[in-house]
């Protein structure tokens, strides 16, 4: 079980359907939990299909050669007016 840690309260909408379900199997005094776990949980899945996004990207030659192409304009002045926009 992980460590209780500040909280912050949040203001969402759901789907009516939902909800209901959400009340009908979750005690009212459980629900900021298991909403919560049920967040991080998809939180740690999207986390991980970036991941092996980003692994498959690495793997791609086209993209790296892609990608040192660009460094190729690091320090070249692009960027330097950006806060003049």
């Amino acid at each position: 079980m992980r460590k209780q840690s500040k909280t912050t309260n949040q203001t969402f909408s759901l789907p009516i359907d939902l909800s209901k379900e959400l009340h009908a199997y979750v005690k009212r005094r459980e629900m900021s939990r298991f909403v919560s776990e049920a967040i991080r949980k998809e939180l740690e899945a999207k986390k991980e299909e970036l991941r092996r996004a980003y692994l498959l990207a690495n793997e791609d030659e086209g993209q790296l050669e892609t990608a040192s192409e660009w460094e190729g304009t690091i320090g070249d002045g692009i960027g330097d007016e950006i806060g003049e926009w």
